[in-house]
């Protein structure tokens, strides 16, 4: 089999199989902190991997589902120990899309919910060595959805999370928002 019958069959055994037509694509791009207190510890920023699940309800509406990881090293702010950041997170929603000047590229907008799982690793006498929280949020989505052949397409994308997880310092219980900025390019594959 060579290859180009390989992606013949894999546009089409979605649809043989459930009837759907949709996306999947793996997403790469700079996740930015926004909260003042992440930001003193792991700085600004840190690399962010996404895979990403849609399907079409109609042409201009989509169901997605996407898995985030954010990795980061830092330094507490108190004694600059050493400490290691771990962030999943699990999102869906919905988007609505447009055409731009009635080409094949798809301008869209979407909202969903997130479910986050932050672990940190820290080398300190004065805190645990892992913590594992967990936290609900929200998603607000944005991007260019530009085909390049009849299956595969570009997605330069900006994304914004709210992610507020329980932390307690000193007895002292509060949010922290995890979230931020995604910006990135996605590289995906239509079936149907």
């Amino acid at each position: 089999m060579n290859l180009r019958t390989f992606f013949t069959f894999l546009s089409l055994f979605p649809a043989w199989v459930w009837g759907i037509e949709g996306t999947l694509q793996a997403r790469v791009g700079y996740f930015g902190l926004t909260s003042s207190w992440p930001r003193e510890i792991y700085g600004c920023g840190a690399p962010d991997f996404e895979i990403e699940g849609g399907i079409n309800l109609t042409p201009c509406a989509f169901y997605w589902s996407n898995l985030n990881y954010v990795w980061k090293q830092g330094h507490s702010t108190e004694f600059s120990d050493h400490t290691h950041l771990d962030l999943a997170v699990l999102s869906t929603g919905f988007n609505l899309a447009t055409p731009i000047l009635d080409s094949s590229t798809l301008l869209y907008l979407g909202l969903g919910i997130s479910g986050a799982c932050v672990h940190t690793s820290d080398h300190s006498a004065y805190l645990p060595a892992h913590t594992t929280r967990f936290g609900v949020g929200f998603v607000a989505k944005s991007g260019v959805s530009i085909p390049c052949t009849t299956h595969l397409f570009v997605n330069p994308f900006f994304d914004y999370y709210y992610q507020p997880i329980h932390a307690q310092s000193d007895g002292v219980h509060s949010r922290v928002d995890m979230g931020g900025f995604r910006v990135g390019l996605g590289f995906g594959y239509h079936f149907y």
